[in-house]
C-alpha cells in the first residue's frame, strides 16, 4: 500500500483518501471501507490523517468519486478512473 502511495503522490486529501481505497482495493479485493480502515491506512502509509474524514469522504461523494455511507463507503468507476488515468502512472523499470 505504502509502495502505491507514493508511486501516486497524491497531493489533496481528496487524492490521498482515494488512492488509499484504490490500492485497498487492489491488493486486498475489497469493495467497501469504512472510516477506521481508512484512518488505519492513512496512518500506515505516514500520511497526516484528515481532521475531518467524513467530510473530506462528503466531497468526493459530491463529485461522485465515492458513493455509501458509514462502513459501507465504495470507490466508483470514476474514482478508480481518477487514480488510475490522472495520478503519475506506476514506475516502471528502466532496461538497459
Amino acid at each position: 500500500l505504502k509502495t502505491f502511495f507514493e508511486e501516486k503522490k497524491p497531493k489533496s486529501q481528496n487524492d490521498q483518501t482515494l488512492v488509499l481505497m484504490r490500492g485497498l482495493q487492489t491488493a486486498l479485493g475489497k469493495s467497501t471501507f469504512s472510516y477506521n480502515e481508512l484512518f488505519t491506512a492513512f496512518r500506515s502509509v505516514g500520511a497526516t490523517v484528515p481532521k475531518s474524514l467524513p467530510g473530506v469522504i462528503a466531497n468526493l461523494r459530491t463529485e461522485t468519486l465515492v458513493t455509501g455511507t458509514g462502513d459501507e463507503l465504495t470507490l466508483h468507476y470514476t474514482g478508480e478512473d481518477h487514480v488510475d488515468q490522472q495520478l503519475p502512472p506506476l514506475a516502471k523499470t528502466k532496461q538497459k
